[in-house]
Formats: structure tokens, sequence, C-alpha cells
């Protein structure tokens, strides 16, 4: 019995020795991995040879060279160029990893689904190395390349700008490989709306399953003259004959007209004076095709001299159907001193008011002085005949609390001024943005911690809530009051106030929506970034005035806001 135990002892011992020594053989043998273990290819037409797939291979523990087949039906590359059934590959190679271009060639092959492998032979290899291989081989057919133009029409841009975006439709019927599209640099194309070139490269089994849509635009160059170009996009690919399509763009011309308005009006306080004036000027007859409207605001001194201070003034034109003055620019005068360092004054856009700009137009100008020397104001404007961006603009007051400086207290009960309203935007419209002007005033206390009162001085972040979230924020902050170019002036014109400085217009807010909002409505309110007054210096306020605008190609009504 013992002598059993015994025997039975060796032979463990034995089986021991020989799978050790075989798990040694097995380390010091080479390994060879794959990135894929199968490479297919689908819809293949016969006769032909397909794009190329890579397959990544990474090697270990090889000393000699080795030899990668392929079946028959398929071939192999390592630079994607030169092909066949086979190629040698040394062990510094298999070591260090490379890669390996399959293709299926099926210039000899029949309608099939054709199987296969590529096989590394190696006697080197501890465990066999295969990848398999697959493609489904049809009958050859013609390739048919069909554009579809239904949404094309002729491109218009100004010189140097681009035009608005079209789009035409690219399919195709037993198309193999990839499809190449040429444009030229004056109609750059695009897959996604964005990233635009003079060339595309489209996958073969993109425009066969469905057709794909190219985005054009014209772009003329800043010297091309008015007038018609034309061009063509190439199309070319494997097996098919170059086809183009002819595009047409319109350069369209610009010419400027000028308008004076107020000239050297005197604006002041006293017996016989005053900070308001109101006057009908005639403007550009028919604003159908102007793309641009600029206003420009000139201050000169009276022969006593500019008033002292800087104050707040604005620019209002009344809506002909309303009856409403709408504030289409606001500036703060300069300390004592005109604004002749600015060639023309200060330079508003205007051009989302062109509704309210055509013909005869009522003005009106404030300058809220309080000494009878005042400033001269002269206001004149230019109405660019070109390509609007869109054919039809109407806008609308959401809220106008602008007739002076000190409106909307800040810190303290506003109740009784309503910033809460409903906004119905028309059908049809294509573009929907809110144009807002704020400015503070006073020197109201607790200062913030670096010493600045409101709302003139303290830098504050407020928000437009639409539907009762805070969508649009306004960062009242430093605008850089030192460089202004009108300088130098009296007083402390150089501190940067809360978004706004002496002698300087005063900016412009726009908020775009995302979508164009059109037949909807929505909720408007303006929320003041949190402060309480504690009635230590004198009240806090803030002036504001924002509109709706609305953009189409097609005619439009004017927006719709509501208590």
């Amino acid at each position: 019995m013992r002598l059993h135990y015994y025997a039975l002892f060796l032979i463990l011992i034995c089986l021991f020795s020989a799978c050790k020594k075989e798990e040694e053989q097995l380390a010091d043998k080479a390994t060879l991995t794959a990135s894929s273990t199968m490479l297919s290819w689908e819809n293949l037409p016969e006769g032909r040879i397909s794009e190329s797939k890579t397959l990544q291979l990474e090697g270990n523990h090889f000393t000699t060279s080795a030899v990668l087949q392929s079946s028959a039906g398929f071939i192999i590359s390592r630079d994607n160029v030169s092909f066949s059934d086979r190629v040698n590959l040394s062990s510094e190679e298999l070591n260090a990893g490379l890669n390996i271009f399959v293709q299926c060639d099926a210039r000899e092959q029949r309608p099939s689904l054709l199987e296969g492998q590529l096989i590394l032979e190696s006697n080197e290899l501890a465990t066999a190395f295969e990848v398999n291989l697959q493609a489904k081989v049809i009958p050859y057919s013609e390739p048919i390349l069909h554009f579809d133009t239904e949404g094309l029409a002729l491109l218009r841009s100004e010189a140097g700008r681009h035009s608005r975006t079209q789009t035409f439709s690219i399919s195709s019927e037993n198309l193999s490989g990839s499809l190449l599209l040429q444009s030229s640099i004056s109609f750059p194309i695009s897959l996604d709306n964005q990233n635009f070139s003079r060339e595309l490269t489209l996958d073969a089994n993109e425009v066969n399953r469905e057709p794909r849509v190219i985005y054009v635009r014209f772009s003329p160059s800043a010297n091309a003259e008015a007038g018609l170009q034309t061009a063509s996009i190439g199309a070319e690919a494997s097996g098919i004959a170059r086809q183009e399509l002819r595009i047409e763009g319109e350069v369209v011309g610009t010419e400027t007209f000028n308008y004076q308005a107020f000239e050297s009006e005197h604006l002041a306080f006293g017996e016989g004076l005053s900070q308001r004036k109101t006057q009908t000027f005639s403007l550009h007859p028919d604003v159908s095709q102007v793309s641009q409207i600029d206003m420009y605001i000139k201050l000169r001194c009276p022969s006593g001299g500019c008033n002292a201070w800087d104050v707040y003034a604005n620019i209002l034109a009344k809506d002909p159907t309303t009856g409403t003055f709408y504030e289409i620019g606001r500036y703060i005068t300069p300390y004592g001193v005109g604004n002749q360092q600015r060639e023309r004054g200060f330079k508003i856009d205007v051009t989302d008011f062109k509704s309210v700009l055509e013909g005869q137009v009522e003005l009106q100008s404030f300058i809220e002085v309080w000494g009878s020397d005042g400033w001269l104001l002269s206001v004149d404007f230019d109405f660019t005949e070109g390509l609007p961006d869109y054919a039809y603009t109407e806008i609308a007051p959401i809220v106008q609390y602008n007739a002076h400086s000190l409106q909307i207290p800040y810190g303290k009960d506003a109740s009784h001024f309503d910033l809460q309203k409903t906004v119905a935007i028309p059908n049809q419209v294509e573009k929907t943005y809110l144009r807002t002007i704020i400015t503070g005033w006073g020197h109201a206390t607790p200062n913030d911690p670096d010493g600045r009162p409101c709302a003139e001085w303290c830098f504050r972040t407020h928000h437009i809530h639409v539907n009762g979230s805070a969508l649009f924020t306004h960062d009242l902050a430093p605008i850089g009051c030192g460089s202004n170019p009108v300088r130098p002036q009296g007083g402390n014109w150089r501190p940067d106030r809360a978004g706004w400085c002496p002698g300087m217009e005063v900016p412009l807010r726009i908020d775009y929506f995302a979508e164009n909002m059109a037949g909807s409505q929505f909720g408007y309110e303006y929320v003041f970034e949190n402060w309480r007054n504690n009635n230590g210096n004198g009240d806090a306020f803030y002036a504001l005035s924002s509109f709706v605008v609305v953009k189409s190609d097609t005619p439009i009504e004017k927006p719709t806001v509501r208590e």
C-alpha cells in the first residue's frame, strides 16, 4: 500500500514538471493580436476593388520574419498603395506593431458572399493567427448621380460678404468608392453649414443610401463688381463621367445716402430754452433695399462753452402707426467739451428701426442738461442700399423707462414699474432677438466692497427671464472709459462706470433667440441683481428700454406686447 502511494506521488511530480516545461516553452513563443477579428464589406459591385480597411497588428517575441497571407479575393498592403495576396514582415516590424491595409478584389469574382482569412505563416507562433474576411459581391450596374436643386436659387451677396446659405441634394445609384465634390472659391460648400471649403469627399455608402444635403453660399471677393457670377460644382467618382451643377450668384451693389436731421440745435435748460426738441425730417423714401442705417450724433459747444457735466441723452423716433416714440439711441455727454475728436461724432447702428425711419419721420432729441449753456446738437443718418439680411423687419417696444436718467428705483420698491410682459411673435418670422439699452445713475449706499456706490458705479449682472427662467445676461461692467477718444474732458471722465462712459454711446445689448420663435408667445421679465439701498446717500436708478425685433423674407406683422 505504501509502495502504491509512492508511485502515485512520482507520477504527479512528472506531470507537474511536464506542464511547467510546456508553460515555459509557450512563454517563449511569439504572439500576435489584431484590432479586429473580422473585416467585412457590403454591396461591392463585381469587377471592382473595395476601399481599404485598416487592421492594426501587435506582436511579441518574434525573432524571425513571417509572411501574412490573404485568401483569394482579398489583397493586402503595408503602404495602402501596393497590394498583393501576401506581404513579408520582419520580426522588428511585428514586435513594434504595424498597420495592414486590406481590400476586397472583386475584379474576377461573381456575385456571391465571398469569405476568406488572413493567416500569418510563422513557426514561432504559440497559437494560430487568423482574421476572418467577408464581402458581399453584388451584380455590377452603371453608377448614376442625381442632383436635386429644389432648394437652390440665385445666391445674392454684397462684395466681401457671405450670402445666406442655400442647399441642394446629391444621391447616387451603384456608386463605389468615394465621391468628390469641387466648387470655386466664390461658392464654398459644406456638409454641416459651418465649415465651408472648395472640396468635399463623401463615402459612396452615404449617397447610395439616401440623398445627402449639401450647403452652399456665395462669397464674392471684396473688390468684386456688381453683377452676375456663374460657376459650377463638379462631381467625380470612379466609373462615372464628371457631372457639373451650374450655380449663379449676384453681387449686389451698395450706395449710401446721407440725410441731415437736427443741425446745430441748442439744447439747454432755462427760460426760453429746452432740454428736448421735436421735429419732422425727410429721410430715405423706401427702405426695402436698405441694408444698413447708421446715426451720427455731433456735439459742439455754444459760444459760452459746453455744460460742465456728463448727462443722460437720447434720440427717439415716432412710430407713425402707434404714435409711440422709440428710443433709437442713447449717449452720455462729455464733461464740458464737444465730441469733435470723433470725425462724425457718436455712431449708433439703428438698422433695427428701419420700419419707422422711412419717409417723413418725427424725431425727438433730449439732453438732461441743467444749465443754460448746454450743447449744439447735430444728427445725420447714412442709409446704405444693398442686400438686407432679411426683406422685412419689424420692431416693438417691450419696456421703455427712458424719459430721463432717474427712472426705475434700484434697491427699493419698484413694483409700480411693470417689467413683466407677454410677447407674441407673428407667424413666418425667421429670426427673433431683443435689443436693450440700460444705464444706471446715483451714488446710493451701501457701497460695494471695492467702494463703488449704486447705480452709476456698482458693477452688476442683470438678467432677462423668458418664461420664468434666466435666458439672457447683461453684465454692467467696465468698458474702458480711460481709453475714450473724446479727450481731454473735464471732471472725472476716466474712471469706469457700470457699463457706460462719459462722452460715449451707450452700448447696445443684443440677445438672439436660438429658435426663430415664429407663432409663439413668451413671458418677458427684466430682473435686477439683488441689492438693497440702506438710505445712506440718496437713491439709485436705472433707465431701461428693451425692444423685440423680428425678421423674415416674407411679409410679417409687428410683434404684440401685452401687460
